[in-house]
């Protein structure tokens, strides 16, 4: 049997595998949605920001293509996203208490 010389190295041939595993088009909108709770646990709050830095995590254009916009995943997962932006606001003014 002849043997076959891989034109790829192994460990480069392994990390390939693994993005195409996490390429969106292949997960269901459950584990999107379970990857978002993921997210969200780790961090507190869910922002564009979080979730284009996560890795493994669909990119916010494909969560909105695959739920029609990134306010609907929230609401799939639970997420109060109006008071955690509230929240997270007020705590970036500085208080002034009145005289």
């Amino acid at each position: 049997m002849a043997r076959t010389i891989p034109i790829v190295r192994p460990d480069i041939f392994a990390r390939a595998q693994q993005k195409l595993g996490n390429m969106t088009i292949r997960k269901s909108d459950d584990q999107i949605l379970e990857d978002l709770r993921n997210l969200l646990s780790k961090h507190g709050r869910l922002t564009t920001a979080i979730i284009e830095k996560a890795q493994g995590i669909p990119s916010v254009r494909a969560v909105v293509c695959r739920f029609g916009s990134l306010v609907r995943a929230y609401e799939l997962i639970g997420y109060d996203w109006k008071r955690s932006i509230n929240r997270h606001t007020r705590s970036r003014i500085p208080f002034k208490p009145t005289p």
